[in-house]
């Protein structure tokens, strides 16, 4: 049933036009439209809950997903957002080695001869010195720099060692060697300096291929717990110098150190409970003037001093030929 109403046009007064008008209110919108209690409608509404976004996570937990990926997979989650952007650097460890920062085509450029060598070297510091130097070290345990350097390269290897160590990074593994350099290359001089200070947090310190020369009254190792020398120039004098101050250490690995001829572990190492030498090649005699608890010797057959009373607990000998020892690497 309708009504018709007619329409004026307000400057002359006359019919422009009618229209049917329906009695009654008019019918509300589905949008207005209040939906009887119980129905499905009504009963889907309430169900409805905002939808997790993983990007609604805490930044703990984030990191704790970016740590379960590799290096390169966690880097690339740095262009999803801002927040995203230094999220992949919250590691527990660091590994930088040729595998981890090196692509696939950087790896098959280094069977094309000594330039291509040489252009990974400088790409791998380029990249490792970018990522070192906006790295924060929060809840970082370990980092590690492996790659072919020596002391060529000496300028970066110290700007690498600056940036890590500035990361307040609780373990540093150095791990060089000289595959592709010969017999006459000369290793990198570890710049003992960098760690001639209390308020380091370094603990553990493990060093490849390098040279230790501390200076008279060097008193840097006083914060480390744990302390690896593997294939390490340096003398019997500069042993005993830097131990006298490591009072600290509970852990200490000499291994493959062509140098040393006799080892002495002083009686400040109070704290020492595992000593690990192994494979020194011309090592004659050692003496512990400390009770050390586990002892794992692997070498020639050599006289042995032990400080009184004896705490050996665990003691491991292995013994090997001298030519198998100046033969292994």
């Amino acid at each position: 049933d309708c009504t018709f109403t007619r329409r004026w046009r307000p400057s002359d007064g006359r019919v422009c036009s009618s229209s049917p008008v329906p009695h009654g209110p008019r019918p509300l919108s589905n949008a207005k439209r209040k939906l009887p209690p119980g129905s499905p409608q009504s009963t889907s509404a309430k169900r409805r809950k905002p939808r997790l976004r993983i990007s609604s996570l805490p930044n703990d937990i984030l990191s704790s997903i970016t740590s379960k990926l590799s290096l390169k997979e966690a880097a690339r989650t740095s262009i999803l957002s801002s927040q995203w952007r230094r999220v992949w650097l919250c590691r527990a460890y660091i590994d930088l080695s040729h595998h981890t920062v090196l692509s696939e085509s950087d790896k098959e450029r280094s069977w094309t001869g000594p330039r291509g060598i040489r252009l990974n070297r400088r790409k791998f510091i380029k990249s490792v010195g970018a990522l070192l130097q906006q790295y924060e070290g929060v809840g970082t345990e370990d980092i590690r720099i492996r790659h072919d350097l020596c002391d060529r390269y000496a300028g970066h290897i110290d700007r690498l060692l600056n940036y890590a160590i500035a990361s307040k990074a609780k373990g540093l593994i150095l791990e060089l060697w000289a595959v592709n350099y010969g017999p006459t290359t000369v290793p990198y001089n570890f710049p003992l300096q960098v760690l001639d200070t209390k308020n380091s947090n370094l603990r553990r310190l493990e060093l490849w291929f390098v040279s230790l020369n501390p200076p008279a009254g060097y008193r840097g190792f006083q914060n480390l717990t744990k302390l690896c020398l593997r294939d390490v120039s340096i003398t019997n004098e500069d042993v005993q110098r830097l131990l006298s101050e490591g009072n600290h250490l509970e852990c200490l690995r000499i291994t493959y150190c062509k140098m040393l001829t006799s080892l002495r572990i002083p009686h400040c190492l109070n704290r020492l409970k595992v000593l690990l030498v192994l494979s020194c090649p011309v090592l004659e005699d050692m003496t512990l003037d400390c009770g050390v608890p586990a002892l794992h010797y692997r070498g020639s057959l050599i006289p042995m001093e032990f400080a009184a009373p004896l705490k050996l607990t665990k003691l491991s000998i292995e013994l090997l030929p001298c030519h198998v020892l100046r033969c292994s690497h």
